[in-house]
């Protein structure tokens, strides 16, 4: 690298790691119990109505941002005025620079260059004006264990602990598990790097129960772990976890479809005087304004998206479009969606699968509890019409539909659902963005794009992989919150607002019951910490 090149990325790294902190440090909460509802009906439109240069088909986003979420102006309107900076800015000056080497060969080296004084420095005003250590807000990436056993990633381990442990399940086929991303392989990648998609089956050993890699299948062949391709094999694999977990997991199935969803459904069928929308309304709220803010920085040509991963904007546009026949809700209640994989009580220990559900039970406890304050029975759910509109307004807006219909709903039925939406606000979000910080960051093991000559990123595709996972863990409004303002307030019914209030503080008392239960445990990277959950998916 030349000193002129070095010069220019010195400067340019630097205005970008300052762009990122600041949007770190002034942050602020967002107020989830002010419920004061944009009363406008919220029409579901094209993304590319909003953005004519993205071009992803089958994917619904509300037209415009509501009003109570644009509370309070002033500083609504700052971060739309920077947002608009930062676009204007990523076309006149990108964070991206040609000419640039590799990162160290060293990882923690590489990321040490990356992860600066700026990023802390951030890290510790965020902490002050949340009035938190800065332990608390951000620690620097941590290295899993699975991710670096003796030099190598344990994949056994990784299919059943972390943000992977998702893609597990067993195949139909030949009775193994397997993760199975084969489609990838029908997008072109990027001129330089192998074409993503991959297939990797797992036995189950008889003596220690665990899971170990079998074979991969993958562009360059069906290759076996004593085979010399296996290290290759196994890096397209994992890019291809990368790749999907941030691009499809993440951004498509999270935000534009189930967040959004969600979101205008709620707005549009459920008053906000009603008991269901004062049950949902902190999850939801601030969803519209967020994934705005964010598509203009992430999913726009020459965004955070086509500069990181593997493929260039129309290649992932497309591979938005095809996969939103493969959203499946189930994914928001860990069990069912366990069971549909077939990976519990299959001879081997799921500890991601215990760790999602003891959260997301705490979520259906508190829906059930809630629910039965306003509802007896089965009939009475059914004879609320804003309930079975909003069970038809999910059924229409979700591609596959819910479990149910609204003519047949249940109580039991609508608090699962309930508190489905809530672990997708908060759990799945968390699962399949945030906490990628401690994985996604160790390119050499967890690689985002895998080239054919074996170079390593460059300086600009790490340090924006850096800046892009830092500024997702934002700090926002915490799960763990008081949110009895919420109880709604009848006059011909004043015990119910006593019992509502006593739901939401029970609510909260339970998630603190298990983190301090899961505190008593040694800290692991892979763990989801109800102490570290947002309650909505905002930025």
């Amino acid at each position: 690298m030349s000193a002129m090149t070095r010069l220019r990325w010195a400067m340019r790294s630097k205005v970008w790691r300052w762009i990122a902190a600041f949007k770190f440090s002034t942050n602020q909460d967002l107020d989830v119990v002010r419920l004061n509802k944009d009363q406008r009906l919220l029409k579901a439109v094209t993304i590319s109505q909003i953005y004519p240069s993205i071009t992803i088909n089958g994917v619904l986003v509300g037209e415009r941002t509501p009003s109570d979420e644009q509370y309070p102006r002033f500083r609504y309107v700052l971060r739309r005025v920077f947002s608009r900076l930062f676009m204007l800015l990523n076309r006149l000056y990108p964070p991206m620079l040609s000419g640039l080497p590799s990162i160290d060969p060293n990882p923690q080296t590489a990321l040490g260059l990356a992860y600066t004084e700026q990023h802390r420095q951030a890290v510790a005003k965020a902490a002050k004006r949340h009035n938190k250590t800065a332990k608390e807000v951000l620690e620097p990436p941590v290295l899993p264990l699975d991710l670096d056993v003796n030099g190598s990633p344990d994949l056994g381990g990784l299919a059943v602990r972390g943000p992977f442990a998702g893609y597990l399940k067993k195949s139909d086929a030949d009775g193994s598990f397997e993760w199975d991303l084969r489609h990838l392989g029908e997008y072109q990648p990027r001129p330089g790097l192998f074409r993503l998609g991959a297939r990797v089956t797992f036995q189950l050993e008889a003596d220690t129960k665990r899971l170990v890699p079998v074979t991969i299948q993958s562009e360059i062949g069906l290759t076996r772990p004593t085979d010399p391709a296996w290290p290759i094999a196994r890096k397209i694999a994992l890019c291809s976890l990368s790749n999907h977990t941030s691009l499809i997991r993440h951004w498509n199935w999270v935000h534009l479809i189930g967040g959004e969803a969600v979101s205008i459904v709620t707005r549009n069928t459920l008053p906000e005087q009603h008991p269901f929308c004062r049950l949902l309304w902190p999850h939801v709220f601030g969803t519209q304004a967020s994934n705005r803010l964010c598509t203009e920085s992430q999913l726009v040509p020459g965004g955070d998206f086509e500069a990181v991963f593997s493929y260039g904007h129309e290649e992932m546009y497309r591979l938005f479009s095809d996969t939103v026949r493969g959203f499946d809700v189930q994914a928001w209640d860990p069990e069912a969606y366990a069971i549909k994989r077939k990976v519990l009580h299959a001879g081997f220990a799921t500890p991601t699968e215990d760790n999602l559900r003891a959260l997301y039970d705490v979520m259906h406890r508190h829906a059930a509890r809630y629910l039965a304050i306003y509802y007896g029975n089965d009939a009475a759910v059914r004879g609320d019409r804003a309930i079975r509109e909003w069970v038809a307004g999910l059924n229409r807006a979700l591609p596959n539909g819910l479990p149910f219909t609204s003519a047949e709903v249940s109580l039991s039925q609508l608090a699962r659902v309930a508190a489905s939406c809530m672990y997708l606000a908060s759990v799945q979000h968390e699962l399949v963005g945030t906490f990628l910080w401690n994985y996604q960051l160790w390119t050499y093991v967890l690689p985002v794009r895998v080239y054919h000559d074996g170079r390593r990123d460059q300086l600009d595709v790490y340090q924006r992989l850096v800046n892009t996972n830092f500024m997702l863990n934002t700090p926002r409004a915490p799960l763990i919150a008081d949110l009895t303002g919420l109880a709604l307030r009848e006059a011909s019914h004043p015990e119910r607002y006593v019992m509502a209030v006593q739901a939401f503080e029970t609510f909260k008392r339970e998630l603190e019951q298990l983190q301090e239960s899961m505190g008593r445990e040694p800290w692991m990277p892979w763990k989801i910490y109800p102490k570290n959950l947002e309650i909505n998916i905002n930025a």
